[in-house]
């Protein structure tokens, strides 16, 4: 007697259509597909336990005739292609043919269809893998397809069922990405006798998006781009409403919902720097690329998908989001944000004379002590008639405050020996070319709150700005346009070289990226048969007491990209263990990065160490300088980390905290 048999065909149909069929949801997903596909332009889904006694489709689609109602019924039977070649244009959800007769095997199914030129409708009936039909019925132009008691006959598959509210909230998930992707289509949903999600066919997408929404709506960014066969568009979440699990995160690819890790990298990538690390941006995308270097075919749920060139995807999804981003929330920054010329009224003629920045060569950086006497004799006393700006007060000069800060704080610290201030075209941006809203011409400076906050007055609203975070990102700025040259960032020299312990696995390593260290500012020597590194200049930016420090983050840097394996037990390495291992859990590769990439994430870090810190007390000039180092950076809405620069509130926002309204 043999011990390998065959298995009978419902039982095969019963296990292949567990690769298809999983929940209720999956049946909706495949006949809400087919429905698509057929053309249809309103679509009824009715549910009865969550859909698993009942789930009911019906659309006005083209319909089928007897003949293909029965062929659909069969396995690997489809209209979609008749070829392999075929999978490299399509245009279609099914291929595979699979979808209906698996969910026939596993419930009691009928279907119901008529095409518009016939007189009337054919409905056939399968159960217990039997079929029965075609019958003659009278019904609409159109499909209705009923599939009663999910998983019935399977026990073992249905106590994987979880509770009807559950199995509900994923048909409604559904639906509702469906309806985003489709806005052309009419949608309704009844649950237990009950209408609990209907939107009729909308004339555009940001109509649906609104009717979807709801008034979340307001909390999102229209992003669109094109590039060759490359297309995107759709809504992402404006960066300081990310939450640590966000409601949406709906991609589609060429009309597709997939869940793509290379889609998913790609926004996370474009919210760098605008969003606090553990916090996800919502976002309902729609991509579209050549079909040729795509392959649906990778699972046979059909959400997973393969690209043939995964990392040009990756970026031109990154491109695209980067560009309306960060257009957005700057355009949102400078209609609130005051600036220099805002807060002080500077005669034009003397804006390169006591209050530029100091020619600031290497010889003289921090010989010339700040003077405040300055600032108060140049600000005029008085208004002038008609003058729309407010006069600043500010301190005596004899006021007790303390002054940690010297000029170079707040100017510029990498002009090289051969380069002064007046040359420096980020320092010496005419103010009155930089565009900002009128309503800035009131814009009045408070105060310093907790030697941490800058308070201002605009118009009628109050704003908040971090001092760190906002001179965070203007150093950023600065440093990212300097590291482009061909010498790097500016250097100072140390009188004795700094002495740094690292890993002797690691000093390869650092031998390797000694050019890209020295583009940094750091002229390194690898000592001691790779024991330490002795660091012979720094960048002007960074204090000698956060020199070891930074050097240790960017060599971590280094290490994570490179995927260093070693397991020493040195900080360092567990530094960069733990690194990479927050890359990859917010889904980034670091073998993916760019060196470009790599260099914003280290300036990120100079910059941080270089701002000045929470606590450090500020007075006016110091404030005048670094607004006016503002202007001439091209974003400041977030720190390079993502933590938001300012905060606003209306004159109604603090009326209400009161009472008073």
């Amino acid at each position: 007697m043999t011990v390998i048999r065959r298995l009978p065909d419902h039982v095969i149909n019963q296990i292949k259509a567990g690769e298809v069929v999983e929940r209720p949801v999956s049946v909706v997903k495949e006949l809400l597909e087919n429905a698509l596909d057929a053309g249809a332009d309103d679509i009824v889904i009715e549910l009865i336990d969550g859909g698993r006694q009942l789930i009911r489709i019906s659309d006005n689609g083209c319909g089928m005739s007897a003949e293909d109602a029965l062929l659909a019924l069969e396995r690997h039977a489809t209209s979609k292609i008749s070829q392999t070649d075929d999978l490299l244009e399509l245009a279609t959800f099914g291929f595979r043919g699979e979808a209906l007769p698996s969910i026939a095997a596993v419930s009691d199914f009928s279907l119901k269809t008529r095409r518009n030129e016939d007189g009337t409708g054919t409905e056939i009936r399968v159960r217990g893998g039997e079929c029965s039909g075609p019958l003659v019925c009278a019904m609409p132009a159109g499909t209705e397809i009923c599939v009663r008691d999910l998983f019935e006959a399977i026990p073992a598959r249905r106590k994987f069922l979880r509770s009807t509210a559950t199995e509900f909230a994923h048909i409604h998930e559904l639906l509702q990405a469906m309806a985003l992707a489709y806005h052309k289509v009419g949608f309704r949903l009844n649950h237990n006798g009950r209408e609990v999600f209907g939107v009729p066919s909308c004339a555009t997408l940001m109509e649906r998006f609104k009717a979807v929404l709801g008034s979340e709506a307001s909390e999102y960014i229209q992003v669109s781009f094109e590039k060759g066969s490359f297309r995107l568009e759709g809504f992402v979440q404006k960066p300081d409403a990310a939450r640590p699990v966000p409601r949406y995160f709906m991609t589609f690819v060429n009309g597709r919902m997939v869940k793509d890790r290379i889609v998913r990298n790609g926004v996370l990538s474009g919210y760098t720097g605008l969003v606090m690390k553990g916090l996800v941006p919502a976002c309902v995308l729609f991509v579209s690329v050549d079909p040729h270097i795509l392959d649906v075919n990778a699972h046979p749920n059909k959400t997973e998908i393969r690209f043939t060139d995964p990392a040009l995807v990756q970026d031109l999804v990154t491109l695209a989001l980067q560009s309306d981003l960060r257009r957005s929330t700057q355009n949102q920054m400078l209609s609130t944000l005051p600036t220099a010329e805002t807060i002080v009224r500077v005669p034009a003629e003397m804006r390169r004379g006591e209050w530029s920045p100091f020619e600031m060569k290497q010889d003289n950086i921090g010989s010339r002590p700040l003077r405040q006497e300055s600032f108060q004799n140049t600000v005029p006393r008085q208004e002038t008639a008609g003058s729309a700006l407010p006069r600043m007060q500010t301190r005596p000069a004899s006021a007790a405050a303390p002054a940690q800060f010297t000029p170079q704080m707040f100017s510029d610290r990498a002009v090289t020996d051969e380069s002064s201030a007046d040359d420096n075209p980020l320092l010496n941006r005419n103010p009155d070319s930089v565009p900002h809203e009128n309503s800035l011409r009131d814009a009045v400076y408070l105060g310093q709150f907790k030697n941490c906050y800058l308070l201002f007055q605009s118009a009628d609203d109050l704003l908040v700005v971090d001092q760190h975070a906002y001179h965070e990102r203007i150093l950023f700025e600065e440093l990212a346009v300097r590291i482009e040259g061909e010498q790097g960032l500016a250097r100072q020299a140390l009188l004795a070289p700094m002495m740094i312990p690292v890993p002797p696995s690691a000093a390869e390593v650092i031998r390797e990226e000694e050019e890209h260290l020295r583009k940094l500012g750091f002229e390194i020597e690898v000592l001691n048969s790779g024991r330490s590194v002795a660091l012979h200049s720094l960048p002007t930016q960074v204090d000698v007491s956060h020199a070891a420090e930074l050097f240790d983050d960017v060599v971590a840097r280094i290490l994570a990209v490179r995927g260093f394996q070693q397991t020493d037990a040195h900080p360092l390495i567990r530094r960069a263990h733990r690194l990479g291992q927050e890359w990859l859990d917010a889904g980034i590769r670091p073998a993916n990065l760019s060196r470009r990439e790599v260099f914003h994430l280290h300036l990120a870090t100079l910059a941080c160490h270089s701002a000045v810190r929470s606590g450090d007390p500020l007075d006016a000039e110091l404030v005048r300088r670094l607004l006016v180092r503002g202007e001439a950076v091209d974003f400041f809405a977030h720190c390079p980390h993502g933590r938001p620069v300012w905060r606003r509130w209306t004159a109604q926002d603090v009326a209400q905290w009161f009472s008073r309204i």
